[in-house]
């Protein structure tokens, strides 16, 4: 018969069937609600279900539930057993379909099932840490019982934005959310859809060739002028005598600045690595190492005769070779983040350098100095000379500036006083507009 939605309401909430009934609907035909009668115990509650009745791929009958009548009205029930029957007519199996959704990972056991692969543990102690606390906090923390099969570009995005707007603090006081943790959150979930992929629980990742995110590995803000060296050193030195800015940060900025050396290169720094005499660091287990998994186990970093001196300006006279250089106050490595927000504004340099700036900072002003892509190369251990060539934009952008400026300077020279303020900030609005 014709089912409507009254004859749903009275065969699935007033009448309760005698027995078993399966009602095929004439509007669609192949579509129909099924009725089980109630048990003794529970007369007053029985069962009822929407689904659909097709030949197989095999050529053998088939049934596939479309819904509750309790929760889906009947149009949206017909619009479901529709496509279900669209499917089977192209070749499909819909119940087959329904159940490798239902066996399908959600994000919270792909997570756990990562986490604890062999290739998971093979990463360094840091990056399982630091990935497992991101999964946790963030992927987990939004999108546990989300199917994978169901991650899609916007709800990645979604994602993203949800974090950069995380206003929780951890256990350290620190801030979970931003937009560095966004994009460092989707990288880890991105790894986690392409170990899926690998292990036959996903088709394809999402996120690749689709997401493009702000990147951080290149920094575009980048210091080339002495000036700002000159006020990085004098604001870190008036901080110093304020009581602001311990000795062992500025010595530890002051190598990042002029070597170039990574955040936790120097975080996980000892005495009987430093050679104050030879002005020479001896790196172990570097990162380049890891990469390759295998090679050389050291490498060399030189010190120029200013970070020698902010080293030789720490180093306790009893200090014991496997003795951090960098003592922190608390935990286990030197807090440097906040550290670096404070000096970077007392000395007036741009809102976006980021500590990593600093060692691309050395790239490009060795660059700007003449220096080939093999010596800045070795200057900044980089396995490839590929990854060494990203200066030069950063290079060339600043010898642009410079000659743009060279180009204006003639136009100003024979300027008044009074023509000059009014070429510059201070006079009226038409000369700041030609200036």
């Amino acid at each position: 018969m014709r089912l409507t939605a009254a004859l749903v309401r009275e065969l699935t909430q007033e009448q309760a069937p005698t027995k078993e009934t399966v009602i095929f609907d004439t509007v669609l035909p192949r579509f129909a609600l099924r009725l089980k009668p109630p048990r003794p115990s529970q007369p007053e509650r029985w069962a009822g279900w929407y689904f659909v009745r097709y030949v197989g791929p095999d050529g053998r009958e088939r049934k596939c539930r479309v819904g509750s009548p309790a929760t889906m009205d009947l149009d949206v029930a017909r619009k479901a057993a529709r496509a279900a029957l669209r499917r089977a007519d192209e070749g499909g199996d819909p119940a087959a379909d329904k159940a490798a959704a239902r066996a399908a990972w959600t994000v919270r056991e792909a997570v756990e099932a990562y986490l604890a692969s062999p290739d998971f543990q093979r990463k360094s102690d840091k990056t399982r840490l630091c990935d497992a606390a991101t999964l946790t906090n963030h992927v987990v923390h939004r999108l546990a019982n989300e199917k994978l099969n169901s991650l899609d570009v916007p709800a990645v995005k979604r994602l993203a934005r949800a974090v950069e707007h995380d206003t929780r603090y951890n256990n350290r006081k620190r801030r979970l959310g931003g937009s560095g943790a966004a994009r460092k959150t989707v990288r880890v979930l991105s790894a986690v859809l392409t170990w899926v992929v690998g292990e036959g629980r996903l088709a394809g990742n999402p996120i690749i060739g689709n997401l493009r995110l702000d990147g951080d590995g290149v920094r575009e803000t980048v210091l080339t002028e002495p000036s700002q060296y000159a006020a990085l050193l004098q604001a870190m030195d008036e901080l110093v005598a304020s009581g602001k800015l311990r000795l062992q940060s500025r010595a530890f900025l002051i190598v990042a600045a002029f070597t170039g050396m990574r955040r936790d290169e120097l975080r996980k720094l000892r005495w009987d690595q430093v050679d104050l005499s030879e002005r020479r660091i001896t790196l172990r287990d570097t990162k380049g190492a890891r990469l390759a998994r295998g090679g050389v186990k050291t490498e060399s970093v030189s010190l120029p005769p200013i970070a020698t001196a902010a080293l030789a300006g720490i180093r306790p006279d009893d200090a014991a070779p496997e003795e951090r250089v960098f003592v922190p106050v608390r935990g286990d490595v030197i807090e440097i983040n906040r550290t670096w927000t404070l000096v970077r504004s007392a000395a007036g340099l741009p809102a976006d350098l980021a500590l990593h700036g600093l060692r691309h900072s050395v790239g490009t002003v060795a660059i700007m100095a003449g220096m080939s892509l093999p010596e800045v190369q070795r200057l900044l251990r980089h396995r490839s000379v590929g990854t060494t060539s990203r200066y030069v934009h950063l290079a060339d952008r600043a010898r642009l500036q410079d000659r743009a400026m060279a180009a204006m300077a003639p136009q100003f020279e024979d300027l008044t006083p009074g023509e000059e303020a009014a070429a510059g900030t201070g006079g009226d609005p038409e000369g700041r507009e030609r200036q």
